[in-house]
């Protein structure tokens, strides 16, 4: 096949227009049916056709007919018009007589309106039959082998081998790319709504792209490295779980870390919750409230039992009564029964009596035994009982006897003190208790500035705080909350140890820059990166589709340009010359050119001239001179 070369260059009137690849057959010509010269006639030559006519009337002083309404109203009936093109020599070319035109090579063809359709036998060395592209709609395009668009795929675009555009308006760029509009409604590829075509370009990568600037806009690799950067500093501040299992959180301030904004949590047995510095300054002032009563108990047992009337051993079977001097039983009642003791008054008139009486009754008096120095109701040797005591004055100035009632009271009250002074001990008891059923060894405070509570808890790094049955706070200022938590790391907070993490639930919204974080706001942080980098993805997209589309229109127009000028006649016979009109259509797009042409006398001598203007608002011209030999 023979192509067109060196005879046309297109001169931009407006921004300038870029010379364009060859792209009419000089063998086959362009062959327009009657759908297209319909829509041509309507659109284009009738309101050209008069004007021009008009002007070249003028110019030649006489009434001109360009002699082209008849080849119009036989294309208007059905008739298409062929329009050839001229060789290197300016000479039509002769398609039947030319044995070097191929007619039956690949050529360029518009035989219906169908789109435009690259591929296979449609240019020249691009394949062997059966892989031509195919153009579903008027306004779609599909270049390459096998490339194509579907039908119902409007204004869609295929450019590559194998690419296809089955969605309206979807762009597949690259071999083999497919854009079917499957993920077209998948909300995480969505910014404001519905989308209504998609750009495949086969999983190959997208260069030189600017950074993006409106919400629809593409981003580039730097965009979304500064998220990346965003989401890693993120990840750094975050509060993260120390594994997998999600049962321990570790805070790694390099001087420790404060949680702050903590609610107080529950307290009860079954409770996991956290709980803040107000409720634990609670309970140390329980427990301080705890040790002064405990103190204070300690010394009032002292005081009860220095100054307690008490058995002398476990057999209760005698009371010594411990005055230095002795000891008076004051406001002792009088005795009524043999085992009752006697007061005075009674031992002075049993005196009196017997001394009066001549009687016995003195050998039952409580006489003074000067080798104990104190009163001696024994008789014989066996102890005796002093029946009838009347209850003693209890206070600190009083001499007074107690009898077997108020010891038994004292006595009650002791051993309920005693069990009291023990459960505070064992903490059952009061407002902080534990159960130590497992037998654990008392809480250790070792270190400096430490607090060790619950069954086993050491707390042995100076400052730290031991809270749970066997939890370790090893490291200075480190915290252990919870049973078997260890905190082996400064500053620190555990909730839990190596393969027994624990969860820290309902925390509240961070605030501070310091605040702990939790899912929630977390979540919304990486959504919202995610939702900028798809905006500003679609904007880019958006942008790169309106231009792909200005351009195609701006291609359109140049074959619309290059055909009005190709379609004005040429004279070739010596010492004449031409003054012709051509017109076109292509793909909706528009022109007309007007050229001159003349042939010196000797015939040996060819030049031409022609300009252009289309309905993209672009002009072009074009001139040549031809030396016959």
């Amino acid at each position: 096949m023979r192509w067109l070369t060196g005879a046309l260059l297109l001169a931009g009137a407006g921004s300038g227009v870029t010379a364009r690849a060859n792209v009419v057959s000089a063998c086959s010509g362009v062959s327009l049916p009657k759908s297209v010269l319909t829509q041509t006639i309507g659109d284009v030559i009738t309101p050209v056709l008069a004007p021009v006519e008009s002007t070249l009337s003028i110019l030649t002083f006489g009434s001109v007919d360009l002699g082209i309404n008849a080849a119009l109203s036989n294309a208007a009936s059905g008739a298409p018009i062929n329009l050839n093109v001229l060789d290197i020599n300016g000479n039509a070319v002769d398609l039947l007589s030319d044995p070097s035109c191929e007619t039956t090579s690949d050529s360029f063809s518009l035989l219906t309106p169908r789109g435009i359709s690259f591929g296979g036998n449609k240019i020249t060395g691009l394949g062997t039959p059966g892989l031509e592209a195919s153009a579903g709609e008027l306004d779609a395009i599909a270049i390459g082998n096998l490339a194509s668009t579907a039908t119902g795929a409007y204004e869609a675009v295929a450019i590559g081998a194998g690419a296809s555009a089955t969605h309206m308006r979807s762009v597949a760029l690259g071999a083999g790319s497919v854009a079917n509009g499957l993920s077209l409604n998948l909300p995480a590829y969505l910014v404001g709504g519905t989308a209504s075509a998609e750009v495949n370009i086969g999983g190959r990568r997208l260069t030189g792209l600017a950074a993006g600037a409106n919400p629809t806009d593409g981003v580039n690799v730097a965009q979304l490295q500064a998220v990346n950067d965003a989401l890693g500093t993120l990840a750094g501040n975050a509060v993260q779980y120390d594994g997998s299992a999600r049962s321990m959180v570790t805070l790694q301030g390099a001087t420790g870390t404060g949680i702050t904004n903590l609610s107080a949590g529950a307290v009860n047995a079954t409770s996991t919750d956290a709980v803040n510095g107000s409720q634990l300054q609670a309970t140390n002032d329980l427990v301080a409230q705890n040790s002064a009563a405990i103190v204070q108990l300690g010394y009032d047992l002292a005081i009860l039992n220095d100054l307690a009337v008490k058995y002398q051993d476990g057999t209760k079977s005698s009371i010594l009564l411990g005055g230095a001097g002795g000891t008076a039983i004051t406001n002792l009642a009088a005795g009524t029964t043999s085992s009752d003791a006697v007061n005075l008054s009674q031992l002075s008139s049993s005196g009196s009596g017997s001394g009066s009486g001549g009687g016995g009754a003195a050998q039952d008096a409580l006489p003074y035994d000067p080798a104990i120095q104190a009163y001696n109701a024994a008789r014989g040797g066996v102890d005796q009982k002093i029946g009838g005591v009347a209850a003693g004055e209890l206070s600190a100035a009083s001499a007074e006897a107690v009898n077997g009632a108020q010891l038994y009271a004292t006595n009650v009250q002791l051993a309920y003190n005693v069990t009291a002074i023990a459960d505070l001990q064992e903490a059952r008891a009061g407002y902080l208790q534990v159960n130590n059923s497992s037998g654990h060894a008392k809480p250790v405070a070792s270190g400096a500035d430490t607090l060790a509570a619950g069954a086993g808890a050491v707390a042995s790094g100076s400052g730290s705080l031991a809270l749970g049955t066997q939890a370790q706070a090893i490291a200075p200022g480190s915290v252990a909350l919870g049973y078997a938590s260890v905190a082996d790391r400064a500053n620190t907070v555990s909730v839990g140890s190596a393969g027994a993490e624990r969860q820290i639930t309902h925390v509240a919204d961070g605030i501070a820059p310091t605040d702990a974080v939790n899912l929630r706001q977390l979540q919304g942080g990486m959504g919202q990166a995610v939702d900028a980098a798809n905006a500003y993805t679609d904007v880019r997209f958006n942008l790169f589709d309106s231009g792909l589309r200005n351009l195609r229109r701006d291609a359109e127009g140049g074959i619309a340009a290059s055909m009005a000028m190709a379609g004005i006649p040429q004279f070739s016979e010596a010492g004449g010359g031409t003054l012709g009109l051509g017109v076109s259509t292509w793909q909706g797009e528009h022109a007309v050119a007007m050229g001159i042409s003349k042939v010196s006398d000797n015939g040996r001598f060819i030049m031409r001239a022609s300009a252009t203007y289309n309905s993209r608002n672009q002009g072009g011209a074009n001139a040549g001179m031809g030396i016959a030999f």
